[in-house]
């Protein structure tokens, strides 16, 4: 794994059944970079990432892998790039009993020919550590709350050992204590494995803690994009989101939420 993937994205146009979901998305991320995904529900988060990922095709607008473009590469070459985790009201319906071990196996799909090496074992026990879901590896992952199955879910992408992290939502079910550790640990491996990371959020403050740039969303288009700094203000949260809200810079920024403005609805 070269861990030196750039992804461009340009002038994407995604539609639903004539519905245009997502409208001249244009950006650019570094390696090294972790980059929050703002916007209300509805906004076109969701169809950002899946549409990056490959789950969607875009009618219009390209998508490069440092100079590639995406729909050059096999299937096989692609999942060794882009690891995409779903949110967890969708990642966590799993029908049939299937242990934990075994749902973060299947991260290593993409480099295994045969079967599974010691390389490939050591690749799996080393990402359920750093999720710390080791110590439930042999149990039904039917039986862990949503919370823990989200961080197994983590740990397959992190077996599959991706270039680019797409994850949707991966600390809603989680309590505030693991909400810190996870995008403590997803910030941690984007820059010490120089990954592209682009995670979308609820939390307007986690995003002003953790991400390095902030991509906000509204309608299906990029209503702005920049640091956290430039792009969360009162103005910009009162536009997109609909309400009344003050962003307190010292020492830290925080966003309070005031009120919702009932006669402008996002």
């Amino acid at each position: 794994m070269s861990n030196t993937a750039r992804l461009r994205i340009l002038g994407i146009d995604v539609y639903y059944d004539g519905y245009r979901a997502l409208s001249n998305v244009e950006f650019e991320a570094c390696p090294g970079e972790l980059i929050a995904l703002l916007g209300p529900n509805g906004s076109g988060k969701t169809t950002f990432l899946k549409t990056i990922a490959r789950v969607l095709k875009p009618r219009k607008g390209v998508i490069y892998i440092d100079s590639r473009k995406a729909d050059e590469l096999n299937d096989n070459e692609y999942a060794k790039i882009i690891g995409f985790l779903p949110p967890s009201d969708t990642s966590a319906i799993i029908r049939v009993p299937i242990k934990v071990v075994e749902v973060v196996a299947i991260g290593r799909k993409p480099h295994v020919t045969w079967s599974l090496t010691k390389a490939d074992l050591e690749k799996i026990w080393s990402a359920m550590r750093i999720a710390r879901v080791d110590v439930f590896a042999f149990r039904d992952v039917n039986e862990l709350s949503s919370g823990e199955r989200q961080r197994v879910m983590l740990a397959r992408v992190l077996a599959q050992e991706p270039e680019v992290l797409l994850l949707d939502e991966p600390v809603s079910h989680l309590d505030p204590r693991y909400q810190v550790f996870m995008l403590k640990l997803i910030r941690s491996l984007t820059k010490d494995r120089k990954l592209v990371t682009i995670a979308s959020l609820h939390d307007i403050n986690l995003a002003l803690r953790f991400s390095d740039k902030v991509i906000l969303m509204k309608n299906g288009r990029v209503f702005a994009m920049g640091t956290p700094e430039e792009v969360i203000t009162a103005e910009n949260i009162s536009e997109v989101y609909g309400v009344k809200a003050v962003v307190i810079r010292n020492p830290h920024p925080v966003v309070l939420i005031e009120d919702v403005i009932e006669d402008e609805p996002p």
